[in-house]
Order: structure tokens, then C-alpha cells, then sequence
């Protein structure tokens, strides 16, 4: 770094700029991408958070909240960030990713995503939530990220159930919903795991074909 004998203040000279400047965390994926939430995605999202498939698989776990209810929800003290979660092909919000409950003195936090029922089995909500977790880590000290999944949802984990995550907690008919009591599972996402997936996930992308296709969306029928 050099001072300016004029305005004596410092001056980065121009050689090796680019090397000492960070990295931005990437908020686009091969097929997704994620964008901050305008007022205008709230009527998208909740029809979504409360359609049947995804009810109660989230928060709610068939309890169906009112508009205001579910608009308020993205304004609380506890939520650290939050993006809408869109195709390339098309920018209206198709899900949500949120980093809530975070304690900064114990450097970790929890995440939450839904995504559309038309999305469902497509491994973009898991591309999504890669994306997240990423950011996070790169944005924040945070040392881990945590998953409260319910017993039925294991399934959306399941590709990376033993690979990525850490099972840090198991709690007995903890949740009650569907006339029973479901155990509940704590995931937790190392940063050095997540940070080791992305970069594997980006060289596969680099190498990957241009004329790749995204998965197919399934397209909700006509009556």
C-alpha cells in the first residue's frame, strides 16, 4: 500500500489488487438462483408455504397462518438473513431460504427452506440451500449451521445424511402432527464441510456441459 504524498491518505497500487480482494459468495447456482425478498414475492410464498405438500413439512405443520401473520414473518429480530429462491428461467419466487434463531457469541445458527411443490424431487431446493449455507459461511464466523428436522423430512437429506451432515441431536416424540408424535432430528453443517462441498460443486459446474438442462418442474394439472 502506497500514500498519496498529495491527499496523504492511502492509495492500493494497482498491482495485485485483484489477489488481495475477497471473494464474493456466489447467490447463483446451474439451475438456481437466490435474490432478496420484495414485498411483491409475499403472495407467491404464501400460497406456497401453505399448499398441502409443503404445510407440514415447515414451520406451520398444518396450522394455516393469516396473510398478515405470514407477512410479519419476514420482519422478526431473529431472522439474520433471508433470500427468495428463484429459477434461471424464471425470477418469480419459487421458495425461501432463512438463517434464524442465530447466537453470534457461539458463532452458529439455524437454517429453513421450503420450495415449490413444482420443484419437489428436482434437487434444487438442495442446490438452494447449498448456496445458503455458503453464503453464510462467508459472510459470518459461523462455525456450523443447524437443521431442525422433523422425522418424516429425512428423506430431503437423505443423499447427504452420512456424507455432509452431523446428526448433534435426536429428541423422542418431540413434535406432535397427523394425530401422532414425531422424533425430531438437529443436523448440523460444519463450515469446513460445506465449504469443501461448494468448491467441489463449483469445479463440477466448471467442467460440466453449457447444454445442460435444468430438471423438469413439474407443472401443476388443470381441474
Amino acid at each position: 500500500m502506497k500514500v498519496d504524498p498529495v491527499l496523504d491518505e492511502p492509495r492500493v497500487s494497482d498491482a495485485g489488487s485483484n489477489a488481495l480482494a475477497p471473494q464474493a459468495p456466489q447467490m447463483s447456482g446451474r439451475f438456481v438462483q437466490l435474490r432478496p425478498i420484495t414485498p411483491a414475492d409475499y403472495g407467491p410464498l404464501y400460497k406456497i408455504a401453505i399448499s398441502e405438500e409443503v404445510n407440514l413439512r415447515w414451520r406451520f405443520r398444518g396450522i394455516v397462518p393469516s396473510f398478515e401473520a405470514f407477512s410479519n414473518a419476514f420482519r422478526p429480530a431473529d431472522v439474520t438473513a433471508q433470500f427468495a429462491i428463484t429459477t434461471r428461467q424464471n425470477d418469480e419466487a419459487q421458495g425461501l431460504v432463512v438463517a434464524y434463531n442465530t447466537d453470534p457469541r457461539d458463532t452458529h445458527t439455524y437454517v429453513g427452506t421450503f420450495v415449490s411443490p413444482k420443484l419437489a424431487g428436482t434437487g434444487l431446493g438442495v442446490e438452494a440451500t447449498s448456496l445458503f449455507a455458503t453464503y453464510l459461511f462467508m459472510t459470518w464466523p459461523f462455525r456450523k449451521v443447524y437443521f431442525e428436522v422433523i422425522e418424516y423430512n429425512l428423506s430431503s437429506f437423505k443423499m447427504a445424511l452420512h456424507d455432509l451432515f452431523r446428526v448433534e441431536g435426536h429428541l423422542v416424540d418431540h413434535l406432535y402432527y397427523g394425530g401422532q408424535f414425531w422424533d425430531m432430528l438437529v443436523l448440523a453443517l460444519y463450515r469446513e464441510d460445506a465449504l469443501h462441498f461448494s468448491e467441489a460443486r463449483r469445479v463440477h459446474r466448471r467442467h460440466a456441459s453449457d447444454s445442460a438442462k435444468p430438471p423438469t418442474v413439474k407443472e401443476p394439472q388443470s381441474e
